[in-house]
């Protein structure tokens, strides 16, 4: 999948897009990510770098990660690489809400 030309309006974004669509992602987006034979997961975006206030956790030497924090609590962080990796097709956009995310002083579990 190609990187959309056109960003979110207001900054350079995140430049991730929920897979098929011309869809942003934000932080605070609401998601649901669809799993084979168990209960889908719901959560929220809640970092993304460059976007979001640096987090030690989640940005590191050369390392950077983007995160979402499902229902149970349970923060999941991938790697930040929109040239080469964008959103999986199994992750999927439900609606943007105002949640600010994780403070850098959040420690994750």
């Amino acid at each position: 999948m190609s990187i959309p030309d056109k960003v979110a309006e207001g900054g350079s974004g995140s430049r991730l897009f929920y897979y098929g669509t011309q869809i942003e992602v934000h932080v605070g987006d609401r998601i649901r990510i669809r799993r084979w034979f168990r209960q889908d997961l719901e959560g929220v975006v809640c970092y993304i770098p460059g976007v979001s206030p640096r987090h030690t956790e989640l940005e590191y030497e050369d390392v950077k990660k983007w995160a979402f924090k499902t229902t149970d609590g349970t923060t999941w962080a991938t790697v930040y690489s929109p040239e080469q990796a964008q959103p999986k097709k199994k992750m999927k956009f439900v609606a943007r809400s105002d949640d600010l995310g994780i403070s850098p002083e959040t420690t994750l579990l």
